[in-house]
């Protein structure tokens, strides 16, 4: 019985381990979002009327204008299955609902008459690097 319960301990204590990788690891790329969205808040394209800062270039991380898409990127943890939502999200998501700010994908991919303004994946191969190189 004692080594049933030991067992247990030990895996109550693994699992609380690796959920701690996981949300170190979520943490840390959220951060690499953040941070290209932060070196990039001017754009170097047309300044349009009524926009705080130029708009970025295609091909550039998006400019900030109104700090909604800055201030969504944060990370959702699973309650008990070892793995994160990342990315642009709406308050309010949830593991099982995550809402994904409407326009980020569109930024991120490009639309019929916008090109594309990448900044999640650079921020993932970025941290990618990271984490293989063993860095944080």
């Amino acid at each position: 019985m004692r080594h049933k319960n030991r067992r247990k301990q030990v895996e109550r204590r693994l699992h609380a381990l690796a959920r701690r990788v996981v949300k170190v690891r979520a943490d840390s790329l959220r951060s690499e979002e953040y941070g290209i969205l932060e070196a990039y808040r001017v754009g170097r394209g047309e300044h349009w009327p009524g926009q705080p800062n130029p708009s970025s270039a295609p091909g550039d991380p998006p400019a900030r204008q109104t700090g909604h898409l800055m201030e969504s990127v944060r990370y959702i943890m699973h309650p008990s299955e070892l793995r994160a939502i990342i990315g642009p999200l709406e308050r309010g998501s949830t593991i099982e609902g995550p809402k994904p700010v409407p326009y980020a994908a569109g930024l991120e991919y490009g639309t019929l008459n916008v090109e594309p303004r990448p900044w999640i994946r650079p921020a993932y191969e970025r941290w990618r690097a990271k984490w293989r190189g063993g860095g944080r």
